[in-house]
């Protein structure tokens, strides 16, 4: 949303600024959706086209209140776009704070930005049946060697059936190729 907007409001005229908390611009596109769905160099052209347009990016800068404050005070309009950051996490007796768990969003992240921690020997088990599940479990597969080594194992569990999740046919026949197991009908 945010480059969009800013690739519009360059085009009517206007002098765009884009703050932007971590190194590279793309939000969730580049953040969330593994390279293997949606390849970084298709991202990386119409991205450089928006900020070749004439548009300044400030990396690296996080807009706390005080932060805000000054933009404010600095530029006539703002555009808050700031994406899909908190993760909707299960509450379920001991997973808060244990140490085994990880939203679905920031292992897209940390998977995305070579953030990923070693899980060498560890069994992975997604709960879920929608994108973000998908792929994770996916991602986690691809890179199967180097997350749980030989002894481990990806599993995604869903309340519903397979027919029933997000994943079109051919992702879900594509689980099966990466050796996913796929739990369903777990509640």
């Amino acid at each position: 949303a945010g480059l969009t907007a800013a690739r519009e409001l360059k085009r009517y005229g206007h002098s765009v600024t884009i703050f932007e908390r971590d190194k590279i611009l793309g939000g969730m596109m580049v953040q969330g959706i593994p390279i293997f769905r949606l390849p970084r160099e298709t991202v990386d052209v119409e991205i450089n086209a928006i900020i070749e347009s004439g548009i300044d990016v400030k990396y690296n800068t996080s807009v706390d209140a005080t932060k805000m404050q000054e933009i404010i005070d600095d530029f006539d309009s703002v555009l808050v776009a700031v994406g899909s950051v908190h993760p909707s996490n299960l509450k379920l007796p001991g997973l808060s704070g244990d140490g085994h768990t990880i939203s679905g969003l920031k292992f897209m992240y940390d998977y995305n930005m070579g953030k990923v921690a070693n899980m060498q020997g560890q069994n992975v088990i997604i709960v879920g049946g929608g994108f973000t599940a998908v792929d994770c479990g996916r991602s986690c597969a691809r890179a199967a060697k180097r997350l749980v080594g030989a002894e481990g194992s990806v599993t995604i569990m869903y309340r519903r059936t397979e027919a029933q999740m997000s994943a079109d046919p051919d992702e879900i026949n594509q689980m099966h190729l990466e050796e996913i197991d796929v739990e369903t009908l777990m509640n």
